[in-house]
């Protein structure tokens, strides 16, 4: 954040740059993880971390959103634990698919507080998806509370309440 209000400032004008934070999480953010609660903790405080900054953010002139990547071949895991996976009949996503999604991110300035899931094409045809989780849509009760909940540090006061 502060690197992005030095760059546009504290004034939101339609003059300031797009500048987009992209948090990387993992799929273990949304899904039970057997046996891993300190990396789905992590994971879970990527969530938080874009929550608390999207609305502050974007009203200083930045987009924040997390992608939070399935299972794919990297160097994370031993290639003992990949061929384990492999065993188990765990598909992967693919890293060029994360490449995608962070494009589509970047692309678009309207996208803004957003999880993306990149995961095996079996599940979006893409390799990712948005995965919608993040607002309250059609829930009165928790928009309101949503609402209630920014009141007393609403962002327009500035980044110091």
């Amino acid at each position: 954040m502060h690197h992005f209000i030095r760059q546009n400032g504290t004034t939101p004008t339609p003059e300031q740059e797009d500048t987009c934070l992209i948090l990387i999480g993992s799929g273990a953010a949304f899904l039970d993880v057997p046996r891993s609660p300190q990396y789905c903790a992590s994971k879970w405080a990527m969530r938080g971390i874009m929550h608390s900054l999207r609305r502050t953010a974007y009203y200083y002139g930045s987009r924040v959103n997390v992608i939070s990547p399935w299972y794919v071949h990297t160097g994370i895991l031993s290639e003992e634990a990949f061929a384990h996976c492999k065993r188990a009949g765990v598909e992967f996503a693919a890293a060029e698919d994360a490449g995608r999604c962070l494009l589509r991110i970047l692309a678009d300035g309207r996208v803004n507080g957003h999880s993306f899931f990149v995961t095996a094409r079996k599940w979006a045809e893409k390799g990712f998806m948005d995965l919608d989780l993040e607002d309250f849509g059609d829930d009165a009760l928790l928009g309101e509370v949503q609402e209630m909940q920014i009141c007393s540090a609403p962002v327009e006061a500035g980044l110091i309440v």
